[in-house]
């Protein structure tokens, strides 16, 4: 994860315009692996909205992607999808 958990929208802007796809020493995606990574960073507190944003080029070369969203279904995280790049 990246960017931290923030209210602070300055901050959230700081660490977003530092991304850079050379931050990532492997590549390929991930999916499975990005999910999981976000569905950690929540707590159990029911009182709060839940929503994991996700940016990818649509590829997945793991493999698991349904069972891991059902558990953030279940858990009331809603995941939110950006699809970027091209067919290429």
């Amino acid at each position: 994860m990246y960017l931290p958990l923030t209210t602070d929208y300055e901050a959230a802007r700081l660490f977003l315009d530092q991304i850079d796809t050379q931050m990532i020493p492997t590549q390929g995606t991930a999916l499975s692996s990005a999910l999981q990574t976000g569905l950690s960073a929540f707590t159990e507190d029911d009182s709060k909205y839940k929503v994991l944003v996700l940016v990818s080029d649509g590829e997945d070369h793991e493999g698991n992607i349904e069972d891991i969203s059902e558990e953030a279904a279940k858990a009331g995280i809603k995941i939110i999808t950006i699809g970027v790049g091209t067919e290429k």
